[in-house]
């Protein structure tokens, strides 16, 4: 294989010095400083390698990349249903109210007994949310603003992803990756949620880029963060990264990079865990534990599907690019049995090495019978590649230039650019059919909050037309029943609003609980009053439940519900404050609530999501 090092190419002298058309004298630019040169060294040196590679054709620079990204992944922020799941609500944003506002929900991932959960990993979200306060942001805006921030972050790692493409695979295939990942649905959602699966996606995106072109000491640290801060699991993708560095640099750099990085990284995190849990534990392992070994039941009994499921996942969040991955795969038959997809072994083996993280990941989270979206995120950005790497090298192989200098003008040229231009707009279109439909049928109940408290909440949290003046002792009390898990978080209520769990008339799974007053300290933690029987069996216990309906001064349901679940008061007793459209996704087919048609509305069935306010304890004033 040849060496991932670049060849140093003589630049060309600058140009002329200026010459004022007044005085035609000539005028020497000002001395940089040396902090200067060094951040311009820096940037290049971490952004823009392919530069010197000498390699014909155009591409969009990264700093085009990059703003692209950042603006595609900032419109996912902003318009991405939300919470596009109710695991990131109670795990992250609820967590992250706490530290913010000093209360909130915890599941039973947070006791400590089990310690599942980071604090490490919320910290640096709570400082952005704070900031994002200060400075007159609304409370509910300031999540938008952690958003944004992973956003941007994600854009910067996909960046250096698509700038090392240049240099490894071309840009033609660049190109490719580049339109591929301003095009995927699943990297819209991803990129801006608070999930250990797409900080784990950010910090792998960048390690991949970096491995690429030989920076191995970078990409095994950002593996190590992707692992240590984000998600265990993601050491996974690390392993073919692994292999290779040994190869190139031997193993005791390997082990001395990883080792290093994983001292540095723990360290602050145990302390800042142990303050929490009180006592010295390590999130990330007991993860690894409770998964692996299976603790107390382990992830199978919150549901297991079917292997076609993600199958259903890719093609959904990957759309042309999976389709192109899954083409790919014949490449190499083609290769060992009809002709020579890559004439050089550098070629293939390129291909071999730095797209095998995403057969890795795959390989390992398709035969487990707990599946869910969010576990396909980290390797998002790698669907991406391949399919860009796989389009490319079909194109390569029915085109192949006759024998002679390249032609810009060639048939075979301009058809495979039209090819290229007809998968990234079928991404494009498909991106934006997908999006539409997840915009109008899964924000109602988003919406539904906010218009609660803007309609019918004053500033200060006080229900209108009511005497009542709520506090924290005496809060004003929202109930869910089969909703429960359509609630946004406390960032969409005033702090004079808890949430409170209606139990249901069969079954009793596990519902979140409220953390205690914020006093933590070595001895106690903040984790360490967690009531008698929290289990991760999925059980729910009594003390998680709101056995009292008339105390509820309001109800979430659905119009299609049965209210003697979700609003257990009588009739006269009920009064409708807001109420917004949502899709059924139960009496709607999968094919036409993916994606949105002109016959959209032909085939998807709509109910209302309401908020009921209860006459019996909040009357009207009179």
């Amino acid at each position: 294989m040849s060496s991932l090092r670049h060849r140093r190419r003589t630049r060309p002298a600058g140009p002329p010095p200026r010459v004022s058309s007044s005085s035609r004298k000539t005028t020497t630019p000002a001395p940089r400083s040396p902090y200067a040169l060094a951040t311009r060294a820096f940037v290049r040196q971490s952004f823009s390698r392919y530069r010197d590679a000498g390699l014909p054709g155009w591409t969009p620079n990264p700093a085009t990349a990059f703003v692209l990204l950042a603006v595609f992944h900032i419109a996912g922020a902003l318009l991405s249903p939300f919470p596009a799941d109710c695991d990131e609500t109670m795990n992250y944003w609820e967590p992250l109210h706490y530290l913010v506002h000093g209360w909130g929900l915890r599941t039973w991932e947070h006791a400590p007994a089990f310690a599942l959960r980071s604090y490490t990993f919320l910290y640096p979200f709570a400082a952005v949310a704070k900031v994002a306060m200060l400075a007159g942001v609304e409370k509910r805006r300031a999540l938008t603003a952690v958003k944004v921030v992973l956003g941007v972050a994600a854009a910067a790692a996909e960046a250096l992803l698509y700038d090392s493409t240049v240099w490894r695979f071309g840009k033609p295939t660049a190109r490719l990756c580049l339109g591929f990942l301003v095009t995927s649905p699943g990297l819209f959602r991803a990129g801006g949620e608070l999930l250990p699966s797409s900080f784990a996606m950010i910090a792998a995106t960048a390690a991949v880029g970096w491995w690429m072109v030989g920076e191995f000491a970078r990409a095994i640290a950002g593996i190590a963060v992707a692992a240590v801060v984000g998600w265990p699991f993601a050491a996974a993708l690390g392993v073919p990264l692994a292999i290779h560095a040994s190869y190139r640099r031997g193993v005791l750099f390997v082990a001395r990079v990883a080792i290093t990085s994983g001292v540095v990284l723990a360290a602050p995190l145990v302390a800042v865990e142990t303050l929490h849990y009180g006592r010295p534990v390590l999130p990330p392992l007991n993860l690894l534990f409770y998964n692996v070994v299976n603790g107390e039941g382990g992830p199978s009994v919150f549901g297991v599907e079917p292997w076609t499921y993600y199958v259903s996942s890719l093609v959904l969040n990957g759309t042309v690019a999976a389709a192109c991955v899954a083409a790919g795969v014949l490449l190499w038959h083609v290769h060992g049995y009809i002709t020579p997809v890559w004439p050089r072994m550098t070629d293939m083996m390129s291909r071999v090495i730095f797209l095998s993280p995403l057969w890795v990941w795959l390989g390992i989270f398709w035969p487990q019978p707990h599946k869910e979206e969010r576990f396909l995120a980290p390797v998002y950005p790698l669907l991406a590649l391949a399919g860009a790497v796989s389009l490319g090298d079909w194109q390569s192989l029915l085109f192949r230039p006759a024998a002679g200098p390249p032609s810009r003008l060639s048939f075979g040229a301009m058809l495979r650019a039209l090819i290229s231009l007809a998968a990234v707009a079928l991404s494009a279109a498909l991106f934006a059919s997908r999006e539409v439909a997840l915009h109008t049928g899964y924000t109602g109940h988003h919406a539904l909050y906010e218009a609660f408290t803007s309609t019918e909440l004053q500033p200060d949290g006080a229900p209108r037309h009511s005497p009542f003046v709520p506090n924290a002792t005496h809060p004003l009390n929202v109930c869910v029943g089969s909703q429960w898990h359509r609630f946004p978080s406390h960032w969409f209520l005033p702090a004079t609003a808890r949430l409170r769990f209606l139990r249901p008339p069969v079954g009793s799974p596990a519902m979140p609980l409220y953390f205690p007053p914020p006093v933590p300290s070595v001895t106690a933690g903040t984790a360490a009053a967690a009531p008698a029987g929290v289990n991760g069996r999925n059980e729910g216990i009594d003390a998680q439940w709101w056995d009292d309906p008339a105390a509820c001064h309001y109800f979430v349901t659905s119009a299609e519900q049965d209210a003697e679940v979700d609003v257990p008061v009588s009739a006269a007793d009920r009064l409708v404050v807001a109420a917004e459209k949502v899709m059924d996704a139960v009496r709607s087919p999968s094919p036409w609530r993916a994606f949105w048609t002109p016959e959209h509305d032909k085939h998807i069935k709509w109910t209302e999501a309401q908020v009921v306010r209860n006459l019996g304890a909040l009357p009207l004033e009179r």
